[in-house]
This record gives C-alpha cells, structure tokens and sequence, in this order.
C-alpha cells in the first residue's frame, strides 16, 4: 500500500509505502526435465494448471476445461531465476495467493518475488534480498513494459519502506514509525 509517492515512483521520485498482512506462497520442486508445471488453485480463474514447454510455449488450462495464455509474470520469474543461477532445470511450482487479484495491492509482484525465490531456494542457492526485489522488478518491468520497484520491494522487505528509482537500481530503506499506526483497507471488487 502507497502512503506516499503513488505513480510518481514510476517517473523516478520516491515513495513511502506499507506491506500489507496478506501472501503468496510458492512451493517449488525440480524435475527431471526441462518443463515448467505451475499449479495456481487461486488466481483470478479458479483451478489454473500451466506448463511451460521446453521452447517456452505456456499450456494452460482451468477446471472448466479453458486453454488460457497467460501467467507471464511467473514464466519471466523462471527465466531471470535461470540466468541468475546460470542453470536451467525442470520446475514444479505451486502457487497459492491470500491477496485479491487486480486490486492494486501488488499481487503480480508478490507472485515475482515468491516464483524466483522458491526456485534458487529448491536448487540449493541463496539470493540477497535486494537482488530477489531487483529481479523481480525487472520481470515486472520486462512484462508491463515499464513498472515501479515498490510493490517488489514491499513484497520481499516487507514492513514500512522509503523506496526511490535510480536508474536500474533503487534506493530501499526501512522506516520506523514512533507510534503504531491502524489503519483499515477495504476492498470491494466490482
């Protein structure tokens, strides 16, 4: 959540913003081949089961039977995870999201984070959190075209962050308020 700064982040100013008490969980485990199975049960379209073939094309297919053509979030996760490790393996991904889809609240972002580290974690590597967040903004901005490194900061950090673009980096510093500060944040799709 932006407390402030809201798209001006974007255009390389800095913004504050909060982590919410909501997540996205991504189990990993490496195949014996070079596929990619990715097992969403609850984002956007109920029951998404997805495998990204060996030359990157995504088959995707919901209970109802749909093929869909997306998920480009976690595919790009993958291939930033592979370069980094300069490794490619076959990769089972589970994932399972607390956060409302679409909402403004930074799931495709959350989704980044979780996907890369899960899969340097199940390869037996360790990544710092400042290059996870880096990463994963990159496959925002790979995806989007353009994109602001808070929400992936927020999603690896978590907490309360000062956040500022510099070029490809961005500057990421905790903050700690001297008080506890309630706040409520209503959601109501539709």
């Amino acid at each position: 959540m932006i407390l402030y700064g809201e798209h001006a982040v974007v255009y390389g100013e800095p913004a504050l913003a909060m982590a919410i008490n909501r997540y996205v969980y991504v189990m990993a485990k490496a195949r014996n081949d070079n596929k990619v199975n990715i097992n969403a049960r609850d984002l956007r379209l109920a029951g998404v089961s997805v495998t990204i073939n060996e030359d990157g094309d995504i088959v995707a297919r919901t209970d109802y039977g749909a093929v869909i053509s997306a998920l480009s979030y976690v595919k790009r996760a993958v291939e930033l995870a592979t370069e980094y490790l300069d490794k490619r393996v076959g990769i089972d991904l589970e994932i399972r999201s607390e956060m409302p889809v679409g909402a403004g609240l930074g799931t495709s972002a959350a989704v980044a984070v979780a996907t890369i580290y899960a899969y340097i974690k199940e390869l037996g590597y360790d990544i710092d959190k400042r290059e996870l967040a880096r990463l994963a903004w990159q496959v925002e901005k790979d995806v989007q075209g353009s994109a602001s490194p808070t929400d992936t900061t927020m999603a690896t950090f978590g907490g309360i962050m000062y956040v500022k673009p510099e070029g490809n980096n961005a500057a990421m510093e905790p903050v700690k308020p001297g008080t506890s500060i309630p706040l409520i944040i209503g959601y109501v799709p539709g």
